[in-house]
């Protein structure tokens, strides 16, 4: 892969990455970013816009990749605050000790169809300085949960859970969450995602409204990176 850093591109391998210093990786791309991954409507630009932190990876200058490898460098993004967007993969990539071949014209849907992106959302930079929403975590027996269950799966919890609680504003809004019992509760309560009034106070998204698809999509996302990041302090 390539990284660049202080203006100059050089080639890495994901084993080597711990050497970079962390508040100095930007971007690395064999080419310009040309992915316009919006933070689901709030933040409609492309990253390089942006100035929060974000690695992009264009494994297309490497004649074969392993996979594991790749998710290896996702967790090390995850654990240091780094967003994290899969663009290309190389022409051969080993996934669960078999090879596959990918022609250069799928290289980044295949990427896409990954779907291991990590975004790291500016507002955890604010919860974190919340004695209350920090105190939130993932234990042993929510973390096996979510290997039982699969990622895809809680996501799919998620959307009810938000749509069940948050859609609409409650008459016991405030008391609709409960504190444990599944780890998108936890996450809810992390990250400000609640009750309507806390959305409000922390998302700028007014209470007077249904919440629209690109709200929950986006509610549900910052939900799912912080169990992304509770995962990470694991491995």
């Amino acid at each position: 892969m390539v990284i660049k850093q202080d203006g100059i591109y050089t080639h890495v391998l994901s084993e080597n990455i711990s050497e970079f210093d962390k508040n100095n990786i930007i971007i690395y791309s064999q080419e310009p970013l040309k992915v316009n991954y919006a933070y689901n409507g709030y933040y409609n630009c492309p990253f390089e816009w942006k100035k929060e932190k974000f690695v992009c990876v264009d494994l297309s200058c490497n004649k074969s990749f392993d996979f594991d490898h790749l998710l290896k460098y996702r967790t090390f993004c995850i654990q240091n605050h780094c967003s994290f967007i899969f663009y290309k993969t190389s022409e051969y990539l080993k996934v669960n000790g078999k090879m596959y071949h990918i022609d250069s014209t799928n290289q980044i849907a295949q990427a896409r169809k990954a779907n291991i992106d990590f975004i790291y959302y500016p507002i955890f930079d604010r919860l974190l300085k919340s004695e209350f929403r920090s105190s939130f975590h993932l234990n042993k027996k929510d973390i096996q949960y979510i290997h039982e269950k699969g990622i895809h799966c809680i996501k799919q919890h998620a959307y009810d859970f938000v749509k069940q609680k948050l859609k609409n504003k409650l008459e016991n809004d405030g008391k609709q969450t409960p504190m444990k019992g599944h780890p998108v509760f936890k996450a809810m309560h992390a990250c400000a995602c609640c009750c309507r009034s806390c959305l409000y106070k922390w998302h700028k998204i007014e209470t007077d409204h249904v919440l629209n698809e690109n709200e929950i999509d986006y509610i549900v996302n910052v939900l799912m990176s912080w169990v992304d990041i509770e995962l990470a302090k694991t491995n």
